[in-house]
């Protein structure tokens, strides 16, 4: 019987359990044919292995998460009027375009164009043009043939359209319309009076005829909440509202305006200049500015009469900024003049600037308001009129405030401003010999573009010019890219850009500003 050997120590571990290779039977070096390696050290491997794919899926999710933040910025910036889907150079291209007489206005609306026209026969007609096609969606006659004003039309090369702009809600387009012209003898320095003048309210998705009704002829028609008010100057010179609802074609009320205390008799106004009507209206949000040589009344939406004011001179006009801020802006000196109406009441001291509109503004920097002049760009608060900054720059008319950054662009530089501060972030320079819109920038949300003449090629004829489309970073100013476009005759004196239901549209006017072309772009 053998004897048992006595139990020895055995020294655990956690991978006790997996094979190893044999021991050469000298007891020395490694198993030949290339054993596997140690446990401890494959199990360091694995464990290095894991913590790398950790940090990269790490990695990979942050990015994930960024580029969906990102992503949801550009929706929301997408969404408001004034910018461009994503715009892709190598996608870019003509979707469609139009040439326009003198006699037809056009804006833009929703994913449409609208157009108010006079025909060589001298009717008058409003249309909807689709904004991805160009394609005619409706077409409604507004007035029939006029043999006076097709004279007209041949002998001067235009007419006045019928002016149309669509109500609040997008759901009624309304158009001024004056015809039944007696005889006369055209001469583009002096109108005739119409026989009559009437506002059509047409169904902006079907183009069917809703109400009409005759108004004043010389008078001023805006849009108000659901209704339409007409501003006409009575024969006593006193100023005449009436409201119009034209869904239910009634009139909704109507005043004439009181006169303060003090003002000038009738007889006694200033000469009015056919700068604009004697009478003018125009709606700010949720208030009416009605305007006539001598006072400016703020008017509700019931026709109440908020507020009373002087006004600056007869080529001033009256508008209203983000924040409520309202502005006069008087132009009879050739150079813009602008003052602010304090919390008092009362108009600041004008100043030679002008308010810098912005075709977008994403609501960032509450609070502010933006003036452009004198080699400057102020910010200013909308609330009290105290300035906040002032930064150097040749400044511009329009903007876009985006993120918290003002954008500005003249025909020499791009800037962008941190609203808040006035700190200029960057400052590019431009070509002014080749800039094409000089203080325009339009944005995708993640790109400046502009206007550039492109050079011209061997064979150009000498009446052509070339348009490209230039991109810069939102973020540096840096050129990300530029694009040629089509090519177009250099009789055009002038270009503008603007967004049409998300696409690109640039509009070329002739230097007579009787004719021009908009061209339409967007990915094929």
């Amino acid at each position: 019987m053998t004897r048992p050997r006595p139990m020895q120590p055995v020294l655990l571990d956690d991978e006790a359990h997996e094979p190893t290779a044999s021991a050469p039977p000298d007891g020395g070096g490694r198993a030949l044919g290339g054993g596997a390696p140690p446990r401890r050290w494959r199990t360091a491997r694995l464990r290095w292995l894991a913590a790398a794919l950790v940090v990269v899926v790490g990695l990979v999710g942050a990015q994930q998460v960024l580029d969906s933040r990102e992503q949801q910025r550009l929706d929301r910036l997408r969404a408001l009027p004034g910018v461009l889907d994503a715009v892709d150079p190598a996608l870019l291209g003509e979707l469609w375009s139009m040439e326009s007489g003198g006699s037809s206005t056009r804006i833009s609306v929703t994913d449409g164009l609208l157009e108010g026209m006079v025909g060589s026969d001298g009717a008058q007609a409003v249309r909807l043009l689709d904004g991805g096609t160009g394609a005619e969606v409706w077409s409604t006659p507004l007035a029939a043939v006029d043999p006076h004003v097709s004279n007209a039309v041949a002998a001067i090369g235009y007419w006045q359209s019928p002016v149309c702009q669509t109500v609040p809600d997008g759901s009624l387009v309304w158009c001024v319309v004056s015809d039944e012209y007696p005889a006369f003898t055209p001469d583009f320095r002096e109108w005739p009076t119409p026989g009559r003048t009437r506002i059509v309210a047409v169904d902006a998705t079907t183009g069917e005829v809703v109400a009409e009704r005759a108004t004043a002829p010389g008078g001023s028609t805006a849009a108000l909440g659901d209704n339409l008010v007409t501003c006409a100057e009575a024969d006593d010179g006193a100023v005449a509202l009436q409201a119009w609802d034209p869904r239910a074609d009634r009139t909704a009320w109507q005043s004439t305006l009181p006169t303060p205390p003090g003002a000038p008799d009738h007889e006694q106004q200033p000469v009015r200049t056919p700068a604009r009507a004697p009478v003018a209206c125009a709606t700010a949000d949720d208030m009416l500015a009605v305007m006539d040589p001598s006072h400016v009344w703020l008017v509700s939406e019931d026709g109440q009469v908020r507020r009373t004011l002087s006004a600056l001179g007869p080529e001033a006009w009256i508008d209203r900024l983000r924040g409520g801020l309202w502005t006069a802006v008087d132009y009879s000196s050739g150079s813009p003049m602008t003052s602010l109406l304090r919390a008092d009441g009362t108009w600041g001291e004008p100043v030679g600037e002008q308010p810098v509109l912005l075709s977008v503004d994403d609501g960032s920097a509450p609070g502010l308001c933006f003036t452009s002049g004198g080699g400057q760009i102020r910010a200013i608060d909308c609330a009290t009129t105290a300035q906040r900054w002032a930064q150097q720059s040749f400044g511009g008319a329009s903007g876009l405030l985006i993120d918290g950054t003002l954008y500005l662009s003249t025909s020499v530089d791009v800037l962008a401003v941190d609203a808040a501060s006035g700190e200029a972030k960057w400052h590019a320079q431009r070509d002014a010999t080749v800039s094409m819109s000089a203080d325009e920038v339009i944005t995708d949300g993640h790109q400046l573009l502009m206007l550039e003449e492109a050079p011209s090629t061997a064979g150009d004829a000498a009446d052509v010019e070339r348009l490209e489309l230039v991109a810069l970073s939102m973020a540096d100013g840096s050129e990300s890219w530029r694009t040629p476009l089509e090519s177009s005759p250099s009789r055009y004196g002038w270009h503008s850009m603007s967004e049409l239901g998300g696409r690109l549209a640039i509009t070329s006017t002739e230097n007579d500003h009787f004719s021009s072309t908009t061209r339409v772009y967007g990915h094929r």
